[in-house]
């Protein structure tokens, strides 16, 4: 694959070593720095009581078996072929690691890095701002995000939170 080619501001060919640079500034002017959320002094009687999340390794495996093999492994270098040849063994060691890590609040280290990747949009190829960030992310964490968005959207819906009127970013 042709390495990118940037050209700056000051029309300036970028070298390949800092277009790395060039790109992060780029992507990061997307977003705004957000300090720390200051959440609401609220007590814990105030909300409906949520029922633990539970691990079941047979969930997990009929997760892996819908896994697209085209998804491009994390920084764990675990990629969806490899668990879906292996998905009964898998699915039962990643129920064990996905409760333990509910238990104790923590996640393995390696699924808490994503690698940035630049995917051009459309315009030039020397335009660092034509391009949009795309992370690599661990697919186990990413199973176990799918487990706990839909055990909270469950919650939500099966105790009315949601507006009728409400109708973007939901099922059917």
């Amino acid at each position: 694959k042709k390495p990118i080619e940037l050209i700056t501001d000051s029309e300036l060919v970028v070298p390949r070593e800092s277009c790395c640079t060039v790109l992060n500034s780029a992507f990061s002017s997307f977003f705004t720095d957000v300090a720390s959320p200051v959440f609401p002094n609220t007590s814990a009687y105030d909300f409906f009581q949520m029922d633990s999340v539970v691990i079941d390794w047979y969930g997990i495996c009929k997760l892996i078996q819908n896994l697209k093999l085209s998804s491009c492994p994390g920084d764990d270098g675990i990629n969806p072929k490899f668990l879906k040849n292996t998905q009964v063994y898998s699915s039962i060691i990643l129920s064990k690691i996905f409760s333990q890590s509910l238990e104790s609040s923590l996640l393995p280290d390696d699924w808490r890095v994503g690698k940035v990747v630049p995917l051009h949009k459309s315009g030039s190829t020397h335009c660092p701002i034509n391009y949009r960030p795309i992370s690599l992310t661990s697919i186990p964490c990413k199973l176990l995000e799918h487990v706990i968005y839909s055990h909270v959207v469950q919650f939500l819906e099966s105790n009315s939170f949601f507006s009728v009127h409400q109708h973007g970013f939901r099922k059917n």
